[in-house]
This record gives structure tokens, C-alpha cells and sequence, in this order.
């Protein structure tokens, strides 16, 4: 049934993580899985350090499809850090 369900790839992964690590293969018996919507990133800008987004998923219908989309967290300096990103992609800058 696993392999009707997924493709190739995904299968030998999953199949390659279940032998690697028991947890994860109770994991996967068990069905432990869900769709997180909404989400915090932390991500590391080379010129602006830590930006903190909060990260919203949109599926299709079909849910072979994902668009990420992210804004900047309240009550974080990120809101500042992307409007002077808006600046900084703008310039060249000899490193």
C-alpha cells in the first residue's frame, strides 16, 4: 500500500529512515503525521542576521502544490531588517 500511495523517492526514503531509526518507524506505523499551516522560520541573512517570519501555507486542491508565504513577526526588529532589504538588493556592493 505504501508504494501505491507515494512515488519512488519518498518511498526509499521512508524506507531507508525506518531501518535507520525506530522512532521514526513507530512513527510512521502510527500515522504521527499532520499539516502545520502556520509556522515561525528563523532564517539567517548574510547582511541582516536573524530575520524572524512567520510562515503561512497555501496547498492547491490537490495538495501537490505549496505556496509559501511569509511576513515578518510581531514584536521582532524583522519588520525594519526587510524594509532595509528592500534598500540593500538594490545596491552592489564590492565584498
Amino acid at each position: 500500500m505504501l508504494a501505491a500511495a507515494c512515488p519512488a523517492e519518498p518511498t526509499t526514503l521512508i524506507t531507508e529512515l525506518s531501518v535507520l531509526s525506530p522512532e521514526f518507524a513507530d512513527a510512521w506505523a502510527r500515522h504521527d503525521v499532520g499539516f502545520r499551516r502556520n509556522d515561525r522560520k528563523r532564517l539567517i541573512h548574510p547582511d541582516l542576521g536573524l530575520l524572524e517570519v512567520n510562515c503561512l501555507n497555501l496547498y492547491s486542491e490537490d495538495g501537490r502544490q505549496r505556496l509559501l508565504w511569509f511576513t515578518p513577526a510581531v514584536g521582532t526588529d524583522s519588520v525594519a531588517k526587510l524594509d532595509l532589504l528592500a534598500v540593500l538588493g538594490t545596491q552592489n556592493f564590492a565584498r
